[in-house]
């Protein structure tokens, strides 16, 4: 895994807000995926001075077996023509479980995942977002049990990953088995850290009740973090200011520890460009050290 920042020169394009100010984030496009294709989303929020991006991978906004080579081409073509990045793709995990103690499903899950890992490659991303896997709540199997199916299924998707130069981003999501910053540290200090990184969002590891400074404990396996805002309450990713998450203390953690990440935006709103140039903004007056300027 590299662990040097991607950099892309951006060119001039019109713009409704400050490059300076928008540039330096990654921007996911999860509140765009109900009502706008991939390829218009990207056209929109380039003309914002958007220029990095997280492709969330759902059907109508952009499925890789529903769009077809012109869809991809497309695609291809307007990050070229306006000098953007695509970082990494990303899809909802309710439908794959990397984690599954049913083999079938972890085929398919891996196969989902591949999928994607393809598309990654021919779009120059860095990474591939992956869930560890879903736990029953109700009546949990072993953490002995998923984390082995887990394994199994990283023993496919590595090979994969190296093939494609094309890392596996892992999230911190409070909703899987495996989420807890010391626990992702011992998992794969002991699996290995080929086309493996840390995708470390601070709205999952609040809501999860894990205090922010965990994040220092896997500093040196940290592919990029993720900003949005959720209280204790209600899980949500809300624009960064409106909710319960710490980002004045994070920030000035962040400067204190001398570490400065790809940060992505991860903001759900009905109403998402106002509330992801809100988000901007806000950590902009937070001093917030983002690896992407």
């Amino acid at each position: 895994m590299s662990t040097t920042p991607p950099h892309h020169a951006s060119q001039s394009v019109v713009k409704r807000a400050t490059e300076p100010a928008v540039a330096g984030y990654g921007i996911n496009t999860y509140s765009f995926t109900h009502k706008t294709r991939a390829h218009d989303c990207l056209e929109r929020l380039a003309d914002a001075g958007y220029r990095r991006f997280e492709i969330m991978l759902v059907p109508g906004h952009f499925w890789p077996t529903l769009d077809g080579n012109t869809e991809r081409r497309q695609i291809e073509a307007l990050v070229a023509r306006l000098s953007l990045q695509i970082l990494t793709l990303n899809q909802p995990n309710l439908d794959v479980n990397l984690a599954s103690v049913v083999p079938e499903m972890r085929q398919h899950s891996c196969g989902v995942v591949a999928s994607a890992i393809e598309l990654a490659s021919e779009w120059h991303a860095q990474g591939v977002v992956v869930n560890p896997g879903k736990i029953n709540p109700m009546f949990p199997q072993a953490t002995a049990t998923l984390t082995d199916c887990f394994r199994r299924s990283l023993d496919v998707l590595v090979p994969i990953a190296r093939r494609s130069s094309i890392d596996l981003i892992i999230k911190n999501h409070p909703l899987s088995y495996l989420y807890r910053a010391g626990d992702l540290r011992q998992f794969f200090d002991e699996y290995g850290w080929d086309q493996v990184a840390i995708g470390y969002d601070f709205a999952n590891g609040f809501f999860g009740g894990e205090a922010a400074d965990a994040l220092l404990s896997i500093r040196d396996h940290l592919g990029f973090i993720y900003a949005g805002d959720t209280s204790l309450d209600t899980f949500s990713h809300a624009q960064i200011g409106t909710g319960a998450v710490p980002y004045d203390s994070i920030a000035a953690m962040l400067r204190a520890a001398e570490l400065c990440l790809p940060t992505i935006l991860e903001i759900v709103a009905d109403d998402p460009e106002p509330a992801i140039a809100a988000s901007v903004a806000y950590l902009d007056g937070l001093r917030w050290p983002t690896g992407l300027n």
